[in-house]
């Protein structure tokens, strides 16, 4: 990569909900310059948290995350921007967070998909804090669609999607293509590697379009301004 793919850096900003500064396409362009090649010719994505780089945001973070994993959802809502972004439709703001999520039943599905996104850890972007860094690092001339990352290290790349299957690659932090296969089980998310289709369990993978959470701080105090997913 290099800086003639500015604009696509900038296109993609989108995901996000928002226009970017140009020292946020700068700060970008740097991130993305330093992917590294791995083995078995595939990228690498490593994990990256900068919340401690703002030591406001990283008690709110610390915070948020206890909330979570207390269920708290009158301390969830009060984090949720007005204006919350929740798709990219007409479904912006928080009663229609409120109406989405159900954020008071114990069962919501808000509680693992905001979870999993802060435990990933993420990058600040000019005055907003992007979460996980699957999404918020992820290298702009690979196609998101076709892709995803691996979020751990020596992760088992199978001959069938089943544990006692011949194993034929260890991967680390490893940017793989992704296959459809439709009688594969939930548990497992099929991929190409050198040349060969292999399987890898599906919660050791994330795609840059999964759920990402947006924060800035606004009024004084870290707020939730989008909570999306897709492009």
């Amino acid at each position: 990569m290099s800086l003639a793919d500015a604009p696509r850096v900038l296109r993609r900003l989108n995901w996000h909900g928002y226009s970017p500064c140009r020292s946020c396409s700068v700060f970008l362009l740097l991130v993305f310059l330093i992917i590294t090649p791995a083995v078995h010719g595939q990228a690498q994505l490593r994990p990256t948290n900068e919340a401690a780089l703002q030591p406001d945001f990283h008690a709110f973070q610390v915070w948020l995350q206890s909330a979570i994993a207390r269920r708290d959802s009158q301390a969830l809502l009060s984090i949720v921007a007005n204006d919350i972004r929740n798709s990219f439709g007409d479904e912006d703001g928080i009663a229609n967070f409120r109406s989405m999520w159900t954020p008071g039943k114990p069962r919501s599905t808000i509680w693992k998909e905001l979870g999993s996104a802060l435990a990933l850890g993420g990058s600040f972007e000019g005055r907003r804090f992007v979460a996980p860094y699957v999404h918020s690092r992820w290298p702009v001339e690979v196609d998101p669609f076709s892709n995803a990352a691996l979020i751990e290290t020596k992760v088992a790349v199978h001959a069938q999607p089943r544990t006692g299957s011949a194993v034929i690659a260890s991967l680390d932090f490893a940017i793989v293509p992704l296959l459809e296969h439709p009688s594969v089980p939930q548990a497992w998310t099929a991929i190409r590697i050198d040349g060969r289709v292999g399987y890898v369990r599906s919660s050791q993978i994330r795609s840059p379009l999964s759920y990402r959470a947006v924060f800035e701080r606004i009024d004084d105090r870290w707020q939730m301004v989008a909570f999306i997913a897709g492009d």
